[in-house]
């Protein structure tokens, strides 16, 4: 609910309360009009996120669209459409969510969007981590356990040499 910080907006800007936004004031919104407004892109926001390479994190957010279409608000993670959610419905706020995983150690989060005859607005945007990643010494140990498990098994297959004579 901090409104626009930490984020760079083009096309996009802040705004009061939505009637009906469960979770208070500071939207994002654009009212960016035309296919250019997804794909050069003209209306976009974005925030660099440090982030784990390999570790999974839940991208949530709140949408509300007036009626009408054509409407789109893309979400990208990292470059790549994690979310394309195109004429939706809502005239009331609704949740979106998705998984995505870190293949860098910063990604970039970044919404397009698009709303030919009025407004969407975007709110209560989210990243969780979701999977827990190892520790180094834990990946170790599991290793140097399963090595020796290993050793034990080859040992007891083998047949001593007084067995052999």
């Amino acid at each position: 609910e901090s409104g626009s910080t930490g984020w760079t907006l083009t096309g996009w800007g802040v705004a009061d309360a939505r009637p009906g936004n469960p979770v208070g004031p500071n939207e994002i919104l654009t009212g960016c009009v035309g296919s250019g407004c997804i794909t050069t892109p003209a209306a976009f926001f974005f925030q660099d996120l440090t982030t784990v390479i390999g570790q999974s994190y839940t991208l949530s957010f709140l949408l509300y669209s007036d009626a009408g279409t054509p409407s789109q608000v893309r979400a990208l993670w990292g470059g790549a459409t994690a979310l394309d959610i195109v004429n939706p419905a809502s005239l009331a706020w609704t949740p979106f969510s998705t998984t995505v995983v870190a293949t860098t150690t910063t990604t970039r989060l970044q919404f397009n969007g698009r709303h030919d005859p009025a407004f969407i607005w975007l709110d209560d945007i989210s990243v969780d981590s979701t999977s827990p990643v190892p520790e180094p010494s834990a990946v170790i140990l599991s290793i140097s356990g399963l090595a020796a498990v290993a050793l034990r098994i080859r040992q007891r297959r083998s047949p001593s040499t007084a067995e052999q004579l």
